[in-house]
């Protein structure tokens, strides 16, 4: 899957908003680490790409885009691939 359209986005790691962004993250990122073994460098850089920095709403923190029921209720979150250029639903 391509995301050229993510390189116009990255922004600089000086920038405050991603520096308050990435403070806020990187508990729940190291407790990937610990439990899953989720490298949190990637929790981090998957959290940016599907939040694009923390601007946009992530649905309920599905970084991974992880589907699935659960014992304790499931949700429903509209899903958007890119393959070949085009967006699918």
């Amino acid at each position: 899957m391509k995301h050229h359209h993510l390189l116009n986005t990255k922004p600089s790691h000086t920038d405050p908003k991603i520096t308050a962004w990435i403070a806020r993250v990187i508990s729940p990122a190291r407790m990937c680490k610990t439990r899953w073994r989720v490298p949190i460098a990637v929790t981090i850089a998957q959290g940016a790409v599907e939040s694009k920095w923390g601007t946009q709403p992530v649905g309920h923190n599905n970084y991974f885009g992880i589907q699935g029921a659960s014992v304790h209720g499931s949700t429903v979150n509209a899903t958007h691939e890119e393959r070949s250029g085009r967006l699918l639903q």
